[in-house]
């Protein structure tokens, strides 16, 4: 049984206690309102930062857009639009003189002949030879043949046998032969300078046949 003095000092203990709990409990409403507060106002600014950053994209888009239409005013008043002549045919140099087809080992031969329409120096000769990459047949070699093959010659197969180049200089007057070799009936595309217009070369047992492209 409590005494009258034990009494007194549980209900001090229980005053203290409780008023303790409810000064905490105040204090910490206290700083929950306070940090509602604070991101309420983080909110605001935040959004208030948002527009005006589009604002100012949008004033720096429309001034970049006005930057460039004077830039165009002031380039097409500098540099009046006036028309080029027209560039001067290359005149024809060389000409299509005909094909012959040879069985080799591994393949066929193709000898291409090109006849030169003027006498005198023609400068250096590029000659490019495709075959379609689809097909399985392959370019074997390119190069000059015949009686006086071709000087300063030089030659390369691409493209593991799907493309080859020749560059050399014609002798004066001289018809021209170059050999294509490939591993089998195939139709390649050439290409070349001096006046060649591209064509297409059917190469078969029986003889080739030029297409136009």
């Amino acid at each position: 049984m409590l005494t009258q003095p034990n009494a007194r000092l549980l209900l001090l203990t229980t005053l203290v206690v409780s008023g303790v709990l409810l000064v905490a409990l105040w204090h910490q409403r206290s700083q929950l309102m306070q940090l509602k507060q604070d991101y309420g106002r983080l909110a605001e600014q935040n959004q208030t930062l948002q527009l005006t950053l589009q604002q100012t994209r949008a004033e720096v888009d429309e001034r970049l857009v006005s930057m460039a239409a004077v830039r165009g005013k002031t380039a097409a008043l500098a540099v009046p639009a006036t028309p080029l002549p027209p560039s001067a045919p290359e005149p024809k140099q060389l000409v299509w003189g005909g094909a012959e087809v040879t069985p080799i080992s591994g393949g066929l031969l193709a000898t291409l002949q090109f006849k030169p329409t003027k006498t005198g120096p023609l400068g250096d000769l590029f000659l490019a030879v495709e075959v379609p990459p689809t097909t399985a047949v392959k370019i074997l070699d390119l190069k000059s043949v015949g009686a006086t093959p071709m000087a300063h010659s030089r030659q390369r197969v691409l493209r593991d046998g799907k493309f080859a180049i020749f560059q050399g200089k014609p002798g004066d007057g001289n018809v021209i032969k170059l050999g294509v070799s490939v591993s089998g009936p195939v139709t390649v595309d050439v290409r070349g300078s001096c006046g060649i217009t591209p064509f297409q070369l059917d190469i078969a047992p029986t003889g080739a046949t030029v297409r136009s492209n």
